[in-house]
């Protein structure tokens, strides 16, 4: 099968197209055929540009595929929320028939085993990986590691963590940011689910972020705003996860984490540590929720 995926670049941070094999919920092991970057691609004068998915080697831009792929894959990174332009990227057949395939009985009952099936196997697939790896990560973050065989981005390395906080209670993250193309650091729920990300700052990355004047970045996860500029709103739960994204980094620090209390957090921090006033924290959520508001519209 040869595809050609075509559109324009755009201007987000990262944007990489992903060849896999094998799916959440399905006993095929998962992988990573191939992968291509924008920054990778030969794009034309008016910011377009054309890829050949295929087997067999192509001139320009090529994504190859294996005997074992089923998906190819889009990640967009926006690092300036307010002022980075999404790409544009369609995707047709060109070796074989055109026009939609009439559906029969048959395919549409095999379609409706496996998504069944994904449903299934992903419920099972995240709930053992949640237990597994809880109990051993509270409060602490793994190394930044690959994470191929669940799909994971090649142009990545991946930590992550469980929070496990009281109300009088914080969890203070340091590292010196990492020399990359592009980082974040995000929380989830139990189960790694996306908080609130539009009303609420439960993310952060290399844009957002503020460097403090000894080089560091200390981010607070916390329920309350502790009026440290990196704060991570935990949303009132108590417990959830802790992800982060070296992206095309040449530098992988390990995040070092600590659990204070709330009270103590300005005697943990230099001084100098950079702060933010309530009005300035609405401000930024404001700016928060206006930028996902035009990401997401719907015309």
């Amino acid at each position: 099968m040869i595809y050609r995926i075509h559109g324009t670049r755009g201007t987000v941070r990262f944007l990489g197209i992903q060849a896999s094999s094998g799916r959440f919920g399905s006993s095929q092991p998962m992988g990573v055929a191939s992968n291509l970057t924008g920054d990778e691609l030969s794009i034309a004068e008016d910011g377009s540009f054309e890829i050949i998915a295929s087997a067999e080697p192509q001139p320009g831009n090529w994504l190859r595929l294996t005997p074992e792929t089923n998906a190819i894959g889009v990640r967009m990174f926006f690092s300036d929320w307010d002022n980075e332009e999404p790409g544009q990227l369609y995707i047709e057949r060109v070796d074989g028939p055109t026009g939609a395939r009439i559906a029969d009985t048959h395919s549409v009952a095999r379609r409706l085993g496996e998504v069944a099936e994904f449903v299934e196997g992903s419920a099972k697939l995240w709930t053992e990986f949640t237990l597994g790896r809880r109990a051993l990560m509270f409060n602490t973050l793994t190394a930044p590691a690959g994470a191929g065989d669940m799909q994971g981005s090649n142009a990545q390395r991946y930590g992550a963590g469980h929070y496990a906080l009281r109300d009088d209670e914080a969890l203070l993250i340091e590292f010196e940011p990492p020399e990359a193309v592009y980082w974040n650091f995000e929380l989830g729920d139990f189960f790694q689910r996306s908080l609130d990300f539009a009303n609420r700052p439960i993310s952060i990355n290399d844009h957002q972020a503020v460097v403090d004047p000894d080089g560091l970045v200390r981010i607070v996860v916390s329920s309350g705003d502790p009026g440290l500029a990196n704060w991570l709103d935990t949303t009132g739960i108590p417990e959830g996860a802790m992800t982060y994204r070296w992206n095309g980094a040449t530098t992988h620090p390990h995040p070092r984490s600590r659990v204070v209390r709330l009270e103590d957090l300005d005697r943990e921090v230099p001084a100098n540590s950079i702060r933010v006033s309530p009005t300035q924290r609405a401000e930024r959520i404001n700016a928060r929720r206006q930028a996902v508001q035009r990401r997401f519209q719907r015309g």
